[in-house]
């Protein structure tokens, strides 16, 4: 079962405003993903004030009015997700200014928690690096890696040992990674966050997934993701 579910009710936005929440926003910029810590500031009648994040301010062009925004917050054990776009910045002190929620779900967190790939399963994910513009890095063919385990928010692969001279944190990949046997694999955008070496010799990069909770298509990656980590975890219980 998906764990994800609608909110209709508009309380926890009130309340979440009232505590000033801590959000990310989730934003394409030169066809990369970017995730930026934000705050939620203030309600009004069809529009949230948010913190303007130090990247924005640091680089205002860096998003435009009229501008999808993936919004994410956190509520106890759960996660709030929305698409908004921005609509304004307040002039006096730089806030952004965004559309409120017309559709609102819950992600249950637990589906954050990493879910170990069973030993009698190897499921490969093509790797490619991404230039800052989006566009496949030109020096570097595509690496293909083992699948180590999987969350809704990011995975762990196995690289060949030579992988370290080009690859490092905060390196953007664009994955190909196939979650259903019966479909296409998903190609999905991560960012590089660790590279250690694994007891067999290769080399263990930790990824973070961007972009997915910003779209529809986005969230129903994540519901396949749900769907294939309860997989994991039901195959590893059974010893099968």
């Amino acid at each position: 079962m998906y764990p994800s579910e609608r909110l209709d009710d508009e309380q926890w936005l009130r309340e979440a405003t009232a505590d000033r929440s801590a959000l990310v926003l989730h934003v394409r910029t030169k066809s990369l993903w970017c995730n930026w810590k934000s705050q939620l500031l203030a309600e009004g009648d069809s529009t949230l004030t948010v913190a303007c994040p130090p990247e924005v301010r640091k680089n205002p062009t860096d998003i435009e009015i009229g501008q999808t925004i993936g919004v994410a917050v956190r509520k106890g054990h759960k996660k709030i997700l929305f698409d908004s776009e921005l609509v304004g910045q307040d002039d006096r002190t730089g806030h952004l200014v965004i559309r409120k929620p017309l559709d609102v779900q819950q992600l249950q967190r637990r589906t954050y928690v990493r879910a170990r790939v069973p030993d009698q399963l190897t499921i490969p994910v093509n790797l490619t690096r991404l230039e800052a513009d989006g566009s496949a890095d030109a020096r570097a063919m595509p690496r293909r890696g083992i699948l180590l385990d999987l969350s809704a928010g990011g995975m762990s692969v196995a690289v060949p040992p030579d992988a370290r001279n080009k690859w490092r944190p905060g390196d953007v990949m664009r994955c190909l990674l196939p979650l259903d046997p019966a479909r296409e694999p998903r190609e999905l955008t991560a960012r590089v966050r660790g590279v250690e070496r694994t007891p067999q010799g290769h080399l263990r990069m930790g990824m973070q997934f961007v972009g997915l909770e910003a779209s529809a298509e986005g969230r129903a990656t994540l519901k396949l993701i749900a769907r294939t980590t309860s997989r994991f975890r039901s195959t590893a219980g059974r010893g099968a």
